[in-house]
């Protein structure tokens, strides 16, 4: 049940998780639980993020060093490769 609420590989993702939950407050630990008992979606990752946010752990490095286009660009590169 734990994987379903939330997936975190560990040798991926290092982030003492465990020790960060038990650093929550119990309301905060409550509004959690209640949002899987309800079966709200995403819990996991809004838990996750809640944790990063509190810890100050950047979401995704990789991120910010993604060089993105506009549907512009995609369009003109698509008309080019037919």
């Amino acid at each position: 049940m734990r994987g379903a609420i939330l997936s975190i590989d560990k040798k991926a993702n290092p982030e003492p998780i465990k020790e960060w939950i038990t650093a929550l407050s119990s309301e905060e630990k409550d509004y959690f639980i209640l949002e899987v008992a309800t079966g709200k979606n995403n819990v996991g990752i809004q838990l996750v993020n809640r944790l990063r946010e509190l810890f100050k752990i950047p979401r995704s490095e990789s991120n910010y060093d993604t060089h993105r286009r506009s549907f512009s660009q995609l369009l003109e590169n698509a008309k080019k490769q037919m």
